[in-house]
């Protein structure tokens, strides 16, 4: 479930698609049933998923070929604050994971490492990031993140690419996303 105060439901939506932590629902690989609601100022959804019978899947976000991702990332939006000692950051780059089975403890049931993380600007180089995993993080529970210091260039095509260890295996991820304008 996530919930906001004060926002449209479509700013609420993008909102949480465009964060850290409220981001998660949205990448699970399988949902059965999703609900909106708003209610004064407030607005929530609620997504329900066949967990533990679901599939084995990790996805990254922004997706492979999306056009138009927002440049940045105001950081102290998100409670808890993903980036502390930043404010205005790059777009949230993501892995969510799932699995038939949960191995770990509760606030990491995956065992989800991320052991290795890189953003590049095509013609531009590698792009300074923060990055983390549920050892590091509890909040990011099913995620990895890999988070841009800097705000992104608007209308600049980048490449991520993420290296996972969960549910006793490896696998690298990697999305090639073009920022859309500054909002």
């Amino acid at each position: 479930e996530v919930v906001s105060s004060g926002y449209e439901p479509a700013e609420a939506v993008d909102g949480w698609v465009n964060s850290v932590y409220h981001r998660l629902p949205f990448m699970l690989p399988v949902w059965l049933e999703a609900g909106f609601g708003q209610s004064g100022l407030y607005s929530s959804m609620t997504f329900v998923s066949p967990w533990p019978d679901g599939v084995r899947m990790a996805v990254i976000y922004p997706v492979d070929g999306q056009e138009g991702v927002n440049p940045l990332f105001n950081s102290d939006w998100e409670m808890p604050d993903p980036a502390p000692d930043h404010a205005e950051v790059g777009t949230p780059i993501t892995v969510a994971v799932a699995d038939v089975s949960a191995p770990g403890s509760s606030t990491d049931p995956y065992n989800l490492r991320l052991l290795g993380a890189q953003l590049t600007r095509t013609g531009g180089g590698d792009v300074a990031v923060l990055v983390s995993d549920p050892s590091e993080d509890e909040y990011l529970y099913q995620m990895a993140m890999m988070l841009p210091v800097d705000p992104l260039a608007p209308e600049t095509e980048y490449t991520a690419t993420m290296t996972v260890e969960w549910s006793g295996g490896t696998e690298t991820l990697t999305a090639t996303f073009t920022t859309g304008q500054n909002p």
